[in-house]
């Protein structure tokens, strides 16, 4: 699940491992060096004991995968750190200044200004939207779908969703169960943003930060063109 926190001033300062020039190539570095406060950063933090397996450039792999066709800023950063190897001390400064929960301190994990992530699965959902947002770039390639596991009416369409998920791979998508209490409160804040009209306030919902279908019906009705618009 991705957190958002607030981070105090000069809190990206530590070593680098790489860095990334999108648009024309992406580059990694094993000299170290202090970061900026005004630059872009992503960090990927991973603990992996295998000398041949090469987690970096997967992840370097997976960011190019999912950003495919968004022209980023050159000034964009991507730093890596193995763990396993010890380089811990940054990972440590930047979960203390996001107030990361002790047990939410678990890798891999994705940094990006004040927003986080953990879990392999959670990454490949959320990477694209992170480092959009860390960008200031609209987001044209991710959707949200909110549903409960309880829900009858997201139980009947589950498989459709899913089928329609793996036809998009361009697509990032987010799942969010409504039945978090903060998860729930956030799509409330959403709807009102939005101005939804209240009849249509329900799960599942699908959102794609332009317009939305709600209620198994509509998405029924409508998902493979709404997963194509632009």
């Amino acid at each position: 699940m991705k957190k958002h926190r607030r981070m105090g001033q000069g809190i990206l300062i530590g070593a680098v491992l790489g860095a990334v020039l999108l648009g024309t190539a992406l580059f990694w570095s094993v000299r170290h060096s202090r970061a900026s406060g005004q630059e872009k950063a992503v960090y990927y933090f991973y603990d992996e004991v295998c000398g041949s397996c090469d987690h970096e450039g997967e992840f370097r792999q997976l960011l190019l995968d999912r950003l495919a066709g968004v022209a980023l800023p050159e000034d964009l950063h991507i730093y890596g750190y193995n763990l396993f190897s010890g380089e811990d001390g940054l990972w440590i400064k930047l979960c203390d200044a996001l107030d990361i929960p002790e047990q939410e301190r678990t890798t891999p994990m994705v940094i990006a200004g004040d927003a986080y992530v953990t879990g392999q699965e959670e990454i490949d959902s959320h990477l694209r939207h992170l480092v959009c947002e860390l960008c200031d770039i609209p987001d044209t390639g991710t959707v949200w779908y909110y549903y409960r596991p309880d829900c009858e009416d997201c139980n009947r369409i589950e498989d459709l969703v899913e089928e329609s998920f793996r036809a998009n791979p361009q697509l990032s998508f987010i799942r969010i169960d409504t039945n978090d209490p903060s998860e729930k409160e956030k799509f409330k804040e959403k709807l009102r943003g939005r101005k939804v009209p209240e009849d249509e306030w329900q799960v599942p919902f699908l959102d794609n930060g332009r317009d939305y279908l709600s209620g198994d019906t509509a998405i029924e009705a409508s998902i493979s063109d709404f997963l194509q618009q632009k």
